[in-house]
């Protein structure tokens, strides 16, 4: 059993990284963390649009806490997205080495991959590194990550922000 144990605990810890902290104390990516080097070519810019924001959109079971916040990505034309909350949009600069910037993105045709870290654990300094697929329908995307479909629609900045 013990020898289980030790194998299970050396997997985990090679899946993730002990990630420092910026000045801000914000966990940053080291670099050449990121799979994804891939950047927007002209083809995807006719599906993804990196002048709007797309805001998440909710099913009939979503309680008034998530309705009243919802997620915001934004896409960026050099494979980066953000990731920011219609309350808290703007209210906070972060590094695209912080985890909590966003992640890294590419299109394949309609089919979308995002790439992300998330912590392990309730109070930890590792995380691991999730990549998702969505994909792009017109001004909706999809997004399925840890099991959970996400949807967004696209936006613009003044119809979200009156």
């Amino acid at each position: 059993m013990v020898k289980y144990c030790s194998i299970l605990l050396i997997f985990l810890g090679s899946c993730s990284q002990k990630l420092h902290k910026n000045a801000n104390g914000e966990p940053i990516i080291p670099p050449g963390s990121y799979t994804f080097k891939k950047k927007m070519t002209a083809e995807d810019s006719k599906l993804i649009d990196t002048t709007a924001l797309y805001v998440q959109v909710f099913d009939k079971d979503a309680n008034e806490s998530e309705r009243s916040n919802p997620k915001i990505i934004i896409f960026e034309s050099d494979g980066f997205y953000k990731i920011s909350s219609v309350k808290y949009h703007g209210k906070y600069t972060r590094s695209r080495e912080s985890v909590y910037y966003g992640g890294k993105f590419y299109l394949e045709g309609s089919t979308l991959f995002t790439e992300a870290f998330y912590p392990i654990g309730d109070a930890t300094n590792r995380y691991s590194k999730e990549i998702s697929k969505g994909v792009v329908n017109g001004d909706t995307v999809s997004i399925v990550t840890f099991g959970n479909e996400l949807k967004y629609v696209r936006k613009d900045y003044a119809e979200v922000f009156k």
